[in-house]
């Protein structure tokens, strides 16, 4: 399951609402170092082993291994 809270879709739009990109927000894991495990994100354009995801008007995309670790 992939949810996206209020607050987020609209700091997403604010932030998309003056540039020209298109990239699609990459949900990704970063694994290791003392900190252990974490989630974070980064623009980037979809590849073939990502589920794509749209709510409210921004597109995510996250490996599908990723997806059915969560």
């Amino acid at each position: 399951m992939f949810e996206v809270s209020e607050k987020a879709g609209e700091m997403m739009k604010e932030y998309f609402k003056d540039r020209d990109e298109t990239a699609s927000i990459r949900i990704m894991l970063s694994e290791g170092g003392w900190a252990g495990p974490a989630l974070g994100m980064v623009l980037d354009e979809p590849k073939e082993e990502d589920e794509v995801i749209t709510k409210d008007g921004s597109t995510f995309v996250i490996d599908k291994n990723l997806l059915d670790r969560v």
